[in-house]
Parts: structure tokens; C-alpha cells; sequence
């Protein structure tokens, strides 16, 4: 009858205190926060120009500018082996290759770019602006045509209404070729829209840098030795770690294993307060239980489903066998 103890067990939940942090889980990435705070600050916009389109597509698709019945669009309009019409709008006389999310207001004119594939280069364009509910109005604008083999060119739209600059809103327009839509588009224009589409500092990066991870059984020390063995009997490991790049308001997620298995009660978030500065996290059993004796180790992310910024790993009561050692994979 063999005398060998049982196999150590994981920290149970009645036997781990979480760790200190928010009582919420914030799982904001920097890609995220920047598309909330573009909508935050142009929801109504945004919102405008969902409708916009819905409602312009739903009321004019039968009507032309002297609201006769439209036959089958038939110029410019690609098929699955053509390119299909084209349209870019911007405040400058740049052709992007895609209509900005948000424009900023108060220009005296906006540049429409268009590319008509299979139209003949020295057919006419006139454009028009759609307004949801309101039969198409003609829109001012000097038409200006590039060199190339199918119709392509600029329009300089001015105000619509007479009004002296572009305001804040959703504009819409439809090109007409013979009293024929072949194709329409939109643009948002916002006060301030340079500065809410700036990137926030940590943005230049695809992922904040973490380093200098620092475990230990008592106050975290500058240095510790590799491989990390802590005594037995610890009952409270705390990793600290210094951090650069970030994006603050969003969080670290911090996860703890035990023998390659997630400890997920001990899971917790360190908010980030600035783009550079440190980070510290902790987990401990409830007294008198210690920590199981083996092979520990603490990872550092952007959220529990994405990669770890940072890897660490320490032993409890034991040293590390020599397979343990390897790298992980």
C-alpha cells in the first residue's frame, strides 16, 4: 500500500480571496475606447447618418430629379467581374481612398470625387443633394473632369440652401448622368472632428510594452531569482510590473495559473491611470490554508481572450523539474 500523499490541490474559491480591484470588469481595448469616444461625441451624427441613407434609399428609389420613374440602372453599375461607380468626399482637394468618418465643418465647399467605371469620359455629370422626405435639389458646384478612360473627376459642391459654409450634420449625394442615378453617397461634418479623431497617446502602438515582472511572497523586491522558488506554507503572492504605452482609462487583466490550470476566482483588472507608471496585483488563501505546494504562474493582458503581454513563472514548496524549465509554448 503505497504511503505517497495526494496530488496537491488548486486554491478552491472558499479558500482564495480575490484580489483588490474594481468591483466591475472593464475589457475596454484601445480600439474600442477609441470608437466610443467617436461615438460619444458624434452619436447624433452617426445616428443621422444611418437614417439618412435608410430613409433616402427607401423614398427616392424610384425617383429621379424631376421625380420620374427610374428603368433598371444600367450606366456604371458593375456586375460581379466590373468595378462598380465610386464616390469620396473631403474638405481639401485630396483624393483619399475612402470618405473620412467625420469631416470637420465651416468649409465653404466640399470636394466629391468620382469614378464611373464603362461611362464614357465626355458624358455630363450633374449632382444633387437627397434629403430625407424632400425631393431631390440641384446642387451647386463646378464639375471637373481627369484624364482617364472612364469617367472620373471631381465635383466642388458649395453649401446647400444658400447657406454661406457647411454646418454641422449628414450630407448626401446622388450623381445623375441623363436624368439617371448611377450612384450616391455620404459625408458627416462636425466641429472639433481633427481633435476627436486624434489617436490618444499609447494609439501609435499595437500593444502596451510590459516588463520587469517581479514576484514574491511578502513586499515585491526589484530582483528576484530565476527560476523563482517561494517557501512553503506562503499563504499571499503578490507580481509587480512596470508598464509603457498604454492607454489610460482601459485595464490590465491580470490571471493567475496553477500547474498550467487557471485559478479564475484570483482573476482581476489593474486600471491604467497613465500611458507609463506601475502595476501591482496579488492573490492569497484564507488563513490558516497555505498555498499548494508546485508550479505557479501569473500572465498579464489586454483581456482574458487575448495574448499575454507578459509571463512569469514561480514555484511553491518545490523546485522546478527540469522539463518545467522549457520555455512555454
Amino acid at each position: 500500500m503505497s504511503n505517497a500523499a495526494p496530488p496537491p490541490q488548486a486554491p478552491s474559491p472558499e479558500d482564495t480571496q480575490r484580489i483588490v480591484g474594481p468591483t466591475h470588469r472593464r475589457r475596454l481595448s484601445p480600439g474600442a475606447l477609441l470608437a466610443f469616444l467617436l461615438a460619444a461625441a458624434a452619436v447624433g451624427v452617426v445616428a443621422g447618418l444611418a437614417f439618412n441613407r435608410w430613409w433616402t434609399r427607401r423614398y427616392d428609389a424610384s425617383r429621379t430629379p424631376t421625380a420620374a420613374p427610374l428603368a433598371a440602372p444600367a450606366r456604371g453599375v458593375g456586375t460581379a467581374s466590373s468595378p462598380v461607380p465610386d464616390m469620396v468626399f473631403n474638405t481639401t482637394k485630396i483624393r483619399l481612398p475612402a470618405t473620412p468618418e467625420v469631416l470637420e465643418s465651416g468649409a465653404t465647399e466640399v470636394y466629391c470625387f468620382f469614378t464611373i467605371p464603362g461611362e464614357s469620359p465626355s458624358a455630363e455629370v450633374a449632382a444633387w443633394w437627397l434629403e430625407a422626405g424632400q425631393e431631390p435639389v440641384r446642387a451647386e458646384g463646378q464639375v471637373v473632369k481627369e484624364h482617364a478612360n472612364d469617367l472620373r473627376g471631381y465635383v466642388v459642391l458649395k453649401p446647400p440652401k444658400g447657406a454661406k459654409s457647411f454646418g454641422n450634420g449628414v450630407y448626401e449625394v446622388a450623381l445623375y448622368i441623363a436624368d439617371e442615378k448611377v450612384v450616391e453617397g455620404s459625408f458627416a461634418l462636425l466641429k472639433g472632428a481633427a481633435e476627436l479623431l486624434k489617436r490618444p497617446p499609447g494609439m501609435e502602438r499595437y500593444r502596451p510594452e510590459v516588463k520587469d515582472v517581479v514576484v514574491s511572497a511578502g513586499v515585491p523586491s526589484r530582483k528576484s531569482e530565476k527560476p523563482l522558488v517561494l517557501p512553503a506554507g506562503a499563504q499571499k503572492v503578490t507580481a509587480s510590473f512596470s508598464y509603457a504605452h498604454a492607454l489610460s482609462g482601459t485595464a490590465f487583466t491580470v490571471q493567475w495559473l496553477y500547474e498550467d490550470g487557471l485559478i479564475q476566482q484570483a482573476t482581476t483588472e489593474v486600471v491604467i491611470k497613465a500611458d507609463a507608471g506601475q502595476g501591482q496585483a496579488w492573490f492569497a488563501t484564507k488563513p490558516p490554508s497555505p498555498l499548494p505546494t508546485g508550479r505557479y504562474a501569473v500572465l498579464i493582458s489586454l483581456g482574458e481572450d487575448t495574448p499575454p503581454l507578459a509571463r512569469e513563472s514561480f514555484w511553491v514548496g518545490r523546485a522546478p523539474r527540469p522539463e518545467e524549465l522549457q520555455p512555454a509554448r
